[in-house]
């Protein structure tokens, strides 16, 4: 029977007994996971150290050195056929049966899929910068790489020999996930050891697929919404039509880091890839101390705006979060609210209705590697508020803040 999936990964014994038993154990679940898929799934491993096969649709070969990326693709070629889906694994990933379905169901044209793992608590936080699983149909060209899988920057380097090669490299990690098993925290690798060569950074998106006209309201948070907050939330209809869903489970449940910003990015990051990963057109991001007016969501949507927000107040002074450059290095923030839709540089994520394009197109920065200055001149970093509207304009996004959304921001001990 002709071979329709083909992992392709490797294996080592390494000398932590931690590190160890999560490898053979993300070995054997792969493994069963490809006898489940059936005759025509099939999995090699190179191994350097002896490896018993639990099956028959695993074969194992036997390496004496670790294999390098053009070793893995030349071994792939020589299995595959025109229609092979080719599954290129590091060795602490597993693929789960949905992940090659579907993928089996995309039409690889000339593509190559670079994938963004998942951790326990939602997708990697350097979701552009990390691809621990590749994807492609048939046999295609090596890159010339001869460094191994795992090392610092190899990610990356093989995107960008692949799109050098004339590739397309899509990363639909929030449609196809696959989960990375490291809790050992064991690395046998020096962070300053990185691959040089041309790079490309694969920001995860969904696969293409139909989209509806609806709200999906996105809630990050450490430690669970404030009662105002969730109350607020929970009265927003749209003329009695399933259009606004507030986002509960293990998007809004992300239980990561208390750190102010750099958190609730990450956490505004993972809740990214969820939100993709569903059928709606507009994304309400909403902070887990911001309380919305009833009828926010129909009024935000009215615009038809790519980046619209509501008003709301900084806890850390008396402005709003809301403001304009006044020159290269000088940002005037609001002291109250404006009437009316008013066109400005930066609004607050607390409350911001994003269309589906502008997180197809971006992740959401932090912001704290900026500075500029404020009121008075007195220097402030930029933060997630600011970085975010301001890549997104460089995507040729305009950001807009409505006048009639005065959110109330209550006071909490954390962060989103």
């Amino acid at each position: 029977m002709e071979t329709k999936i083909l992992l392709v990964t490797h294996y080592y014994r390494d000398a932590n007994p931690a590190r160890a038993e999560e490898l053979d154990a993300a070995f054997a679940e792969n493994a069963k996971i490809v006898e489940s898929l059936g005759d025509s799934a099939s999995m090699l491993v190179l191994s350097y150290n002896t490896l018993q096969a639990p099956h028959g649709r695993v074969e194992v070969n036997e390496v004496f050195n670790r294999p390098a990326v053009d070793d893995y693709i030349a071994e792939a070629n020589a299995r595959a056929n025109s229609d092979t889906l080719v599954v290129l694994a590091n060795s602490d990933v597993v693929i789960p049966a949905t992940a090659y379905l579907k993928a089996l169901g995309h039409k690889f044209a000339n593509e190559v899929m670079a994938l963004t793992r998942w951790e326990p608590e939602g997708i990697y936080e350097g979701g552009e910068v990390s691809q621990d699983v590749w994807m492609w149909k048939g046999k295609i060209h090596t890159l010339g790489l001869k460094a191994p899988l795992g090392m610092v920057g190899v990610d990356n380097v093989m995107a960008g020999l692949f799109k050098r090669r004339g590739y397309e490299v899509s990363n639909y990690a929030c449609s196809i996930r696959t989960f990375h098993r490291h809790a050992s925290g064991v690395r046998n690798y020096n962070p300053k050891e990185r691959v040089e060569g041309p790079t490309f950074f694969p920001i995860p998106v969904a696969l293409p697929q139909p989209v509806r006209d609806r709200v999906l309201i996105v809630v990050p948070h450490c430690n669970d919404l404030h009662p105002d907050c969730r109350a607020a939330i929970d009265r927003e209809k749209v003329d009695g039509i399933e259009q606004v869903m507030p986002m509960r489970g293990s998007a809004t449940d992300m239980k990561f880091r208390t750190q102010y910003s750099i958190g609730s990015t990450i956490n505004r990051n993972r809740a990214r890839a969820e939100s993709l990963a569903t059928d709606a057109s507009h994304f309400l991001f909403v902070d887990s101390d911001v309380v919305i007016p009833e009828g926010a969501v129909a009024k935000l949507r009215s615009h038809d705006l790519p980046i619209v927000a509501g008003w709301y107040p900084f806890h850390s002074a008396d402005l709003w979060c809301a403001g304009v450059w006044t020159d290269a290095s000088h940002l005037h923030r609001f002291a109250r609210p404006r009437p009316g839709l008013e066109t400005v540089d930066f609004a607050g994520l607390g409350c911001m209705l994003i269309r589906r394009e502008v997180l197809e197109g971006m992740t959401f920065p932090h912001g704290w590697d900026k500075k500029a200055f404020g009121e008075g001149n007195q220097p402030i970093v930029w933060g997630p508020c600011v970085a975010f509207c301001h890549q997104a304009a460089e995507l040729g996004f305009k950001t807009h803040v409505d006048g009639d959304v005065i959110c109330e921001h209550r006071r909490r001990e954390h962060g989103c």
